[in-house]
């Protein structure tokens, strides 16, 4: 009984499984081989930068320009799940400082 050492007893919290259930958009396709399979947004994210690459490099900054930093934030980090998979090819001249993109 924590109330005896004047520590409130911890409020009842009701899990469902709703809270662990995948969203939609997380559900996962295979749009860049049978074996690797990326989520719906990161290949949303490719087919854009595929509009900035037509022409040869792309910059990171030039693809997110206007995006807010939580978007930005969850770009970078499919932008890296993009590099994994070999589909594209990222370089960094300095730290800190825009990514080149080209598609692989």
């Amino acid at each position: 009984d924590h109330s005896s050492i004047g520590i409130p007893e911890p409020p009842e919290v009701e899990v469902s499984t709703e809270q662990f259930e995948i969203p939609e958009e997380d559900v996962f396709i295979q749009p860049v081989t049978a074996t690797d399979a990326i989520n719906e947004m990161t290949w949303k994210l490719l087919q854009h930068i595929r509009g900035f690459t037509s022409l040869g490099s792309t910059t990171f900054a030039d693809v997110m320009e206007g995006a807010d930093r939580g978007a930005v934030a969850r770009a970078f980090v499919r932008l890296l799940v993009l590099k994994t998979h070999g589909t594209l090819d990222v370089s960094q001249d300095q730290p800190y400082g825009d990514m080149t993109i080209v598609m692989a």
